[in-house]
């Protein structure tokens, strides 16, 4: 008897083992799978970053243009204009309660910043610019709080908080 329940035991121990065994192995592949999706996210975060960058520039860049070429916009519509931007960002702000965490609303605060600075310098095109590009991220802040205004999704569909580019590779009849 004793030795039939130390038999059973014994089996139950080396079922346990190998339960244990296994349990350790899916758990350092999922620590693997973990560490590999850390370094992507850090890789994509540094692309993020040069990419803003990039855009940063751009705007800049753009901005300085339209300084050279002393455009017709007034000061007036600039004025205008950035005012509208300012309300709709503090409306966006009570919308979601802690707006200022939210990217959207950091990154036209940070446009209409800039808009404001052009304002003063007297360049009324470029903060015009800068305004149209801030009022896009509050456009995009708002789409995400009421994802069900616009057009009506089909069963399955999910709407974006950003449009995405398409670009068309090949010609074709649908």
């Amino acid at each position: 008897m004793l030795s039939e329940e130390k038999e059973g035991l014994e089996k139950s121990l080396a079922k346990s083992e190998a339960s244990r065994k296994d349990l350790e192995e899916r758990l350092s592949d999922s620590q693997l799978r973990l560490l590999e999706k850390e370094a992507q996210i850090k890789a994509l975060e540094g692309q993020l970053r040069f990419q803003q960058k990039a855009l940063d520039d751009a705007f800049l860049e753009v901005v300085r243009s339209k300084a050279k070429l002393r455009s017709l916009e007034t000061k007036a519509e600039a004025a205008s204009n950035i005012a509208e931007a300012e309300i709709a960002v503090k409306a966006l702000k009570v919308e979601l309660g802690a707006g200022d965490q939210d990217a959207d609303v950091r990154r036209a605060e940070q446009l209409l910043k800039m808009s404001a600075d052009e304002f003063k310098n007297e360049n009324y095109g470029g903060a015009l610019y800068l305004t149209n590009q801030a009022k896009a991220h509050i456009k995009a802040g708002q789409m995400r709080l009421r994802p069900g205004e616009g057009a009506s999704l089909q069963k399955g569909e999910t709407s974006f908080a950003q449009p995405l580019e398409l670009k068309l590779l090949q010609r074709t009849n649908l």
